[in-house]
């Protein structure tokens, strides 16, 4: 049987010398392996083209049987399966305003859905920092952790800070990630009299704020010291690609 061989070549700095190796060769008719163990070469003379050499080799070779009883069909091992991350509008049960940003940093509750760039948003979920002293340790909260991201807006994603209340200290960044940009959304009951579907809560991981749209159109996330029955803490997942509202509870 004609055994095909793999020729390297290697170059110093001072003379040219050549090798040649063989690799390992799978007979195709009969599936036996075989490997080169040994080969040594010699040069002759100064020619630095490589082409007159002799070569004196020892091989000895490894062989392993074929497959006794071959599978006809090969069984293929299934791909998982990849889920994407979820584009929604942010839409509150009490105004109906979706939250909004622009990429340089402008954020409110708006109205108009367009441009769908300032409100289009991706939950992109996390694994949940287990730091002792955040709000979901302390409560025993176990919903799934997401940032709150619009990534057709300089990639902007929802923080609330440590120390703060109302609407201070609650916007967007595209700045470093920290904790305080991780939310739990939790499934909650909307109330009577208000937009169809079901509800959701944006809670803060680190300090338990919770977003809020209120009466006087003004966006912020409050303290966790406060009623979040009301209906200006419950939002609408609305499905970016059939108007759908999503149920949070499906999200985990």
């Amino acid at each position: 049987m004609k055994v095909p061989s793999l020729s390297i070549l290697l170059f110093n700095s001072s003379t040219l010398t050549c090798f040649f190796l063989l690799g390992i060769i799978m007979d195709p008719t009969d599936g036996t392996e075989l490997m080169a163990r040994e080969i040594d070469v010699y040069g002759i003379g100064d020619d630095p083209i490589c082409q007159d050499f002799v070569t004196e080799a020892n091989f000895t070779f490894a062989t392993a049987p074929p497959t006794p009883s071959p599978t006809g069909t090969p069984t293929l091992s299934s791909v998982p399966t990849v889920t994407a991350d979820p584009i929604v509008r942010i839409q509150n049960a009490l105004t109906q305003r979706y939250l909004w940003t622009r990429w340089d940093g402008g954020f409110k509750g708006s109205e108009d859905i367009e441009p769908l760039t300032n409100t289009a948003i991706t939950l992109v979920k996390k694994v949940c920092p287990n730091d002792a002293g955040y709000y979901h340790n302390e409560n025993g909260l176990t919903s799934s952790c997401y940032l709150i991201k619009w990534e057709s807006a300089n990639g902007r994603r929802l923080f609330a800070k440590s120390g703060s209340d109302w609407n201070n200290g609650v916007g967007t960044t595209s700045g470093k990630n920290f904790n305080d940009q991780i939310w739990f959304i939790e499934a909650s009951v909307c109330e009577e009299g208000t937009a169809s579907g079901p509800c959701a809560i944006l809670r803060n991981i680190v300090n338990g704020r919770t977003m809020y749209d209120n009466e006087n159109l003004v966006v912020g996330a409050a303290a966790p010291t406060w009623l979040f029955e009301k209906t200006k803490y419950k939002w609408h997942l609305v499905d970016s690609t059939n108007g759908g509202v999503v149920d949070a509870a499906g999200l985990e």
